[in-house]
């Protein structure tokens, strides 16, 4: 064995720190010492164990790669029953089933709908109601100071003259400014009655709509157990 194949063998790292010695002995056979071994019960093995190695390792190579092509054609084997087993299972299950699912989604978003749109309508009028009171709010406001100043202004005119139809015309006004506010107050409250009426019947959509769901789930449940009994009796 020439040098050039000892450098060969230590490339693949199988004898990875292993020291080389060239011990003259007989007919100069080549040696190596691996590092561990020290001192005079130093153990040497000749350079036909390195060629063993090698072999041992090209056939490990060998084993792997067959083993590796075994397990590929396992696996395609196994990828190929388990499509067909789907295939199978698809091909037997109820076709009510795809019409339950597609039932129960699309109650699911119609349901999701309906809230969202209630939602966004009691919003909406909530927030109508608010800027009608604020406006409301301060025209009763202006109102009221207009006939405090119309009041004071004829009350220092006519004080004297006409004290009793100041004051009748005074509460009067002041009765016609209440009344404005009750209209104003009544026509708030049946715009909340409204909105709570929307509301009650959104509440009624869903409840509707969680009906049929339940009722597509009774009937999902009875097709899986009639399933379950047609395969227990084939």
């Amino acid at each position: 064995m020439v040098f050039s194949e000892i450098k060969i063998a230590f490339k693949t790292q199988l004898f990875k720190g292993y020291q080389l010695v060239f011990i003259l002995a007989g007919n100069s056979e080549k040696r190596f010492l691996p590092p561990k071994c020290t001192g005079g019960g130093m153990k040497f093995f000749k350079v036909h164990f390195l060629v063993t190695k090698i072999e041992y390792h090209d056939a490990l190579t060998e084993m792997l790669k067959d083993s590796n092509e075994k397990l590929s054609d396992a696996l395609e084997k196994l990828m190929k029953e388990m499509k067909k087993q789907r295939e199978m299972h698809s091909a037997n299950f109820e076709p009510d089933h795809v019409s339950l699912l597609a039932t129960e989604q699309c109650g699911e978003e119609l349901r999701n709908s309906k809230i969202r749109e209630g939602l966004s309508d009691h919003k909406k009028l909530k927030e109508e109601m608010m800027e009608q009171r604020e406006m409301d709010q301060k025209e009763t406001n202006d109102k009221i100071d207009s006939l405090k100043k119309d009041h004071r202004r004829k009350t220092v005119g006519n004080a004297i003259v006409f004290p009793h139809l100041e004051q009748q015309k005074q509460s009067n006004a002041n009765k016609f400014v209440e009344l404005e506010v009750q209209k104003q107050l009544n026509a708030n409250k049946f715009t909340e009655l409204e909105v709570q009426k929307q509301l009650n019947a959104n509440k009624f959509v869903e409840l509707e709509v969680q009906k049929q769901l339940n009722a597509n789930k009774f009937a999902e449940l009875a097709g899986h157990q009639k399933q379950q009994q047609q395969n227990i009796g084939a």
